[in-house]
């Protein structure tokens, strides 16, 4: 369904898929070895239950993103490098497992954050 556009961060390929939507912007962060396609069906729910512009990103390493040295602060420079290339505006953040800790890293840093959301389950098993 989704085919993410990639941007460049540095040397850094990045994929991200802006589902549209017109509302609150979200970032979307998906779990260890997954792919911003864990969020498709999501996506569809916010935007039409909720009115709201979900984008989900490739983590590093992940999916169609390049891979490159992994820290949170790389994860969060890169969470920021989508924000900035897709205009996202004060994005609530949301993630599953390791998106999960990155949403939560980029809360602590970043006071304007509106909400900041850990999955802990695998986001298509709370939707089954």
């Amino acid at each position: 369904m989704t085919n993410p556009s990639d941007h460049l961060v540095g040397r850094l390929r990045l994929a991200a898929h802006d589902y549209g939507g017109s509302g609150q912007d979200v970032l979307l962060m998906h779990g260890g070895g997954r792919t911003h396609q864990d969020w498709d069906e999501f996506a569809r729910i916010l935007i039409r239950e909720g009115g709201f512009r979900p984008v989900a990103m490739d983590l590093r390493g992940h999916g169609a993103s390049g891979p490159g040295p992994w820290s949170w602060d790389a994860a969060v420079a890169d969470a920021a490098a989508v924000i900035a290339v897709l205009g996202l505006r004060t994005p609530v953040v949301v993630g599953h497992s390791l998106g999960g800790m990155v949403a939560a890293v980029w809360a602590t840093v970043h006071d304007d954050c509106p909400l900041a959301v850990t999955c802990l389950r695998h986001v298509r098993d709370s939707l089954g």
